[in-house]
C-alpha cells in the first residue's frame, strides 16, 4: 500500500479531471491512499471561497471527500508544538479536523472563512523574503573578499554581527590557519543550524531557548523519526541551495519544506514542482523507497 501526499499544485481542475478519468480509485483500491494537508485548505480552498471562481469550490471539496483519506495532515506548527511538548518525540501528524468536516459552499456549517487569506499569504511571503534578503546580504558582502586575511576578518565580523553561539563558532574558526570562501560557507552552515533551531524554540516560547538550541545542535538531540528533524534538515538545504549553489527559490519554498518534511511518514509526494522541492526531496530521501512524482509520472505508473 502506497501513502501519497498531494501537493497543492496538483489540485487544479484540469489535473483533477485527469485523476478522475484515470479511474485510479477503482484500479488501485486500497493499494493507493491519497492524503491532503492543511496547506491545501489555505492555498486552494480558501482563495476559491473568496474569489470569482467560487463555483469551483464544491468541485474541489467533492474531490477531496471522495478521493482522499479522512485524516488531514496537520499544520506544521501544530505538529512541532506537539513534539516539543513531548521532548521532541514523534507524535501524530494528523489534524483533529477531517476531510469529512470540510463543508460545501452553501452549508451553514462551513468554517473555511475562519482562515484569514491575507494573514496566510503574508506569513508565506515574509518567510521567503527573510531567506532571500539574508542570502542577498551575504552574497553582496563577500563579493569583494579576496585574501585569506579578508576572509578571516569577515568570518569574525559575521560571528559578532549575529552574536549567537559565539563560543561554538569561534572554536570552529580557531581551527583554521588560512581562510577562504569554503571555510566561510562551512561557518555559515554551522551558524544556520544553531539559528534555525533557536528560532523555532523562541517561536514556541520555550524557556532558555538559545542555550537549549546550542545543546541540541552540539549533541544531535533531535530524534531522526521526528518531523522537526526533517524540518531542520530541509532548512539546512535552503542555505545550500541559495547560497552555495546560487539558485533562486520561489515563494512556495516554506510550504515545500513542510511537504518534504512530512514525507518521513509517506511513500510518494505527488507534485509538479521540478525545482526546489524536487531537489530538497532528493537530498532528504536519497533512498528510492520514497519518491516524488509528477501527475503524469504517477498516472503512467498507477493509473
Amino acid at each position: 500500500m502506497k501513502k501519497v501526499i498531494i501537493d497543492t499544485n496538483i489540485l487544479k481542475k484540469e489535473k483533477i479531471q485527469k485523476i478522475i478519468s484515470s479511474k485510479i480509485k477503482d484500479k488501485c483500491g486500497k493499494n493507493i491512499k491519497l492524503y491532503v494537508s492543511e496547506i491545501v485548505l489555505k492555498q486552494r480552498l480558501l482563495p476559491l471561497y473568496h474569489s470569482e471562481y467560487i463555483q469551483d469550490y464544491d468541485y474541489y471539496v467533492d474531490f477531496i471527500k471522495t478521493y482522499c483519506e479522512k485524516d488531514i495532515i496537520d499544520a506544521a506548527s501544530e505538529i512541532i508544538e506537539r513534539e516539543l511538548r513531548n521532548n521532541f518525540s514523534k507524535t501524530s501528524m494528523y489534524s483533529k479536523y477531517k476531510t469529512n468536516d470540510i463543508q460545501f459552499l452553501n452549508s451553514p456549517y462551513n468554517k473555511i472563512h475562519t482562515y484569514d487569506i491575507e494573514t496566510q499569504n503574508n506569513l508565506k511571503y515574509r518567510a521567503a523574503n527573510n531567506y532571500k534578503s539574508f542570502i542577498k546580504e551575504i552574497i553582496d558582502e563577500i563579493s569583494n573578499l579576496k585574501s585569506s586575511e579578508d576572509w578571516k576578518q569577515y568570518c569574525y565580523k559575521f560571528i559578532n554581527k549575529y552574536d549567537f553561539a559565539v563560543n561554538q563558532l569561534t572554536q570552529f574558526i580557531e581551527k583554521h590557519d588560512k581562510f577562504n570562501k569554503d571555510i566561510f560557507m562551512e561557518l555559515v552552515k554551522l551558524w544556520w543550524k544553531y539559528a534555525t533551531v533557536a528560532g523555532t524554540l523562541r517561536f514556541f516560547k520555550l524557556p532558555n531557548a538559545d542555550n537549549k538550541a546550542v545543546d541540541i545542535v552540539k549533541n544531535n538531540n533531535i530524534p531522526k523519526d521526528s518531523f522537526l528533524y526533517y524540518q531542520f534538515r530541509a532548512d539546512d538545504f535552503i542555505m545550500d541551495y541559495c547560497l552555495m549553489q546560487n539558485k533562486r527559490m520561489d515563494y512556495d519554498a516554506p510550504n515545500d519544506i513542510i511537504y518534504v518534511s512530512c514525507m518521513k511518514n509517506f511513500d510518494i509526494l505527488l507534485s509538479d514542482d521540478t525545482k526546489f522541492m524536487k531537489e530538497c526531496f532528493k537530498e532528504l530521501y536519497p533512498n528510492k523507497n520514497k519518491q516524488i512524482l509528477t501527475l503524469e509520472e504517477f498516472l503512467k505508473r498507477f493509473g
